[in-house]
């Protein structure tokens, strides 16, 4: 399976049919009441070296300074046993982030990584 293949299962998965990497090799989408959910391809040292990003971004709570130690205790390694989640604070807002290999990437790896970091933000 292509990376565009496994992002268009991905975008199946959620409803989106039309769901692809733009020409810099990202998509975004936004989610009322959780956030933005990026994909960003990332290149490798080759090109059979490369990986994509899923992030979650949580809603900016301006007024509000995260709790980056409480974060950080959100992304041990229980919280995705499959892949390293990493976790951090930019321009404000909270976000965690599973690195996949780009050639082993399906839709259903990347719906579960999803639920994964709705799991870590706690927005269930």
């Amino acid at each position: 399976m292509t990376t565009n293949d496994a992002i268009s299962d991905f975008g199946r998965r959620l409803g989106l049919a039309d769901l692809a990497l733009d020409e810099l090799g990202r998509a975004a989408l936004e989610f009322d009441g959780l956030g933005s959910v990026t994909i960003e391809r990332v290149p490798g040292e080759s090109p059979a070296a490369g990986g994509l990003l899923l992030a979650l971004a949580l809603p900016e709570r301006p007024g509000e300074i995260p709790d980056v130690g409480a974060i950080l205790e959100r992304a041990g390694w229980d919280a995705s046993p499959d892949l390293p989640l990493h976790a951090g604070v930019f321009h404000g807002r909270v976000v965690f982030a599973l690195n996949y290999d780009e050639t082993r990437v399906t839709g259903a790896g990347l719906e579960n990584g999803l639920r994964a970091l709705i799991d870590a933000a706690g927005c269930r």
